[in-house]
């Protein structure tokens, strides 16, 4: 009783954002150390994905799968194919999309699993391939 593994990733879309650290108090020089503080320049790269799905609406058998049945999605990640890990539990089957935060700019593949009410997990979705920049 396997869910349909034709849970399709539709949308996938690469969101680039950064973080200023170490000032922002109006002045623009450049400048923003403190004396004695040798470097107060932390910026951060937040680099994420914006992932966006269907829910199936049949089992593996071809049997109807209603959404009522659906307890939540896994989303995985990993470098490669083979490699693919645990990145997020929506633990509710309202969630039909997740912003997924990566280590760092790279090659990633992401999937998406469903699960029911009875703990019966799909496979895992058609993987998408994505090159994340910074």
């Amino acid at each position: 009783m396997r869910m349909n593994h034709a849970l399709h990733i539709l949308f996938l879309s690469i969101l680039l954002g950064a973080c200023g650290g170490g000032g922002g108090g109006g002045n623009d020089t450049g400048d923003n150390t403190e004396p004695g503080d040798d470097d107060n320049n932390n910026d951060i790269n937040i680099l994420s994905v914006a992932l966006d799905w269907t829910p199936p609406t049949s089992r593996e058998d071809d049997s109807y799968l209603d959404l009522s049945e659906i307890k939540g999605y896994r989303v995985f990640y990993g470098e490669s194919e083979s490699d693919m890990q645990l990145l997020a539990d929506t633990g509710s089957s309202d969630y039909t999309d997740n912003i997924i935060q990566v280590p760092e700019a790279g090659e990633y593949y992401f999937g998406v699993k469903v699960y029911d009410m009875d703990e019966l997990e799909s496979v895992m979705s058609n993987l998408k391939r994505i090159n994340v920049q910074n």
